[in-house]
């Protein structure tokens, strides 16, 4: 690697956890999950570094209801931004599992910030799909059909909703994880 390319990555890491880290302070109640996640990401290469990418926008994702309404769009702009980065690290390391969470999580993201758009995060977590597939990833796949069937539940399109359920319903039961296959 040159001494450039060196510098610009050192760069990265440096802008990259200082949005986490400004962020994991001005956010009420995930502070030390994000922080975490946030130095452990400054040293992070290789598949961990998307892991913990996606991670940090899972944890602003799964909580975003918390959140005062004044910190939900540049939370949610943050969470893409790592999302965003997550997926084109994955993908430039063929790494299945992180391409697929990575697109999950755009449609999650999508459905938060652009008022329930479920059209364009239908699209997502159908894309995740088959990454999730090869990578064997049941839990993630499991929750991406749930998303798909919820999104197609909301724009009228009950054939599909329906069986796509009946997919989440099956793998859940697969996976013993009777919570989720209950909420499916």
């Amino acid at each position: 690697m040159t001494l450039r390319r060196q510098i610009r990555r050192v760069l990265a890491e440096i802008v990259t956890l200082s949005l986490v880290l400004f962020f994991a302070f001005t956010v009420s109640g995930q502070t030390h999950r994000i922080d975490s996640l946030g130095k452990k990401l400054v040293n992070a290469s290789d598949t961990v570094r998307p892991f913990l990418l996606n991670k940090i926008g899972e944890e602003i994702t799964d909580s975003i209801s918390s959140f005062p309404s004044t910190q939900k769009d540049s939370l949610l702009g943050f969470a893409k931004n790592c999302v965003n980065e997550a997926e084109v690290l994955s993908r430039k390391l063929n790494y299945g599992t992180g391409i697929g969470l990575a697109l999950i999580l755009s449609g999650d993201i999508k459905v938060n910030l652009a008022l329930r758009n479920f059209d364009q995060s239908i699209n997502d977590y159908a894309n995740a799909l088959p990454y999730l597939t090869a990578s064997k990833d049941r839990a993630y796949r499991a929750y991406a059909l749930k998303s798909i069937a919820g999104g197609c539940h909301f724009i009228g399109k009950l054939d599909s909703s329906i069986a796509y359920y009946d997919s989440a319903i099956t793998c859940f039961l697969e996976l013993q994880d009777t919570l989720r296959q209950r909420g499916a």
